[in-house]
């Protein structure tokens, strides 16, 4: 037997109790979208001191070094700097006896969590024959007083950058292997990033332990092309 229909009727309290819970809702979504606005605002606000910290970083404390490990290396490029991507680095060539090429580079990522900067220092060799630290970070407060820390943490990764790259480049490290030549002059057996002088002759490249051997092997080309 169906139930009266005055028994489907909504009771006097559901529309009050209907417009409570949307009206609680409408708060809280009102609450939470005000946080999202401060929030929003505190970002931007950590963002702009960020950039300017950084770009006060990059000129005083970044390029300087790199510049310095520019002049150490004559493979090495002038030092690339990259603001939109807060990174700076150099670059090394697989030339004036370096075999291996390189890059040395610096990055900066800001973490507002913690109104902090995180600095990463990355290293790059190719090919890649040794194991290495390829990245190491650190996480500095973004405020004037975290250059003196930040310029040690930097010289650190530096020498530490240029130690492995020399090391790479000893005759008993993987990238050595294979690289051994024949002085055409004299006979003697060099390592080809040790040759004092290279020359090319009829598409090959010869390589000399002395500027003597390789007067002496333009002086007769064909003598010892034919060897």
């Amino acid at each position: 037997m169906p139930y009266p229909s005055h028994t489907l009727t909504p009771g006097d309290g559901l529309r009050e109790r209907l417009e409570y819970l949307l009206h609680h809702a409408e708060e809280e979504r009102t609450v939470r979208v005000l946080q999202q606005k401060q929030q929003m605002a505190e970002i931007e606000q950590f963002h702009t001191l960020f950039t300017k910290q950084v770009q006060v970083w990059f000129l005083n404390l970044i390029l300087p070094r790199l510049s310095i490990l520019t002049e150490m290396f004559p493979n090495a490029s002038e030092p690339f700097h990259i603001p939109l991507a807060q990174s700076a680095g150099v670059t090394f060539e697989k030339e004036h006896g370096y075999i291996a090429h390189a890059k040395f580079s610096v990055r900066f990522q800001e973490k507002f969590e913690t109104n902090a900067v995180i600095v990463i220092c990355e290293t790059e060799m190719f090919p890649m024959l040794v194991e290495y630290e390829r990245t190491t970070d650190a996480e500095f407060p973004c405020t004037e007083e975290s250059a003196e820390n930040l310029a040690t943490f930097l010289d650190e990764h530096i020498v530490r950058f240029a130690d492995l790259y020399l090391t790479i480049h000893q005759t008993t490290s993987p990238y050595m292997k294979d690289k051994r030549t024949t002085d055409p002059v004299c006979g003697m057996d060099i390592f080809i990033a040790d040759a004092a002088a290279t020359t090319m002759y009829k598409k090959t490249r010869y390589y000399f332990c002395s500027s003597e051997c390789l007067q002496a092997f333009e002086h007769d080309s064909e003598r010892y092309y034919q060897q």
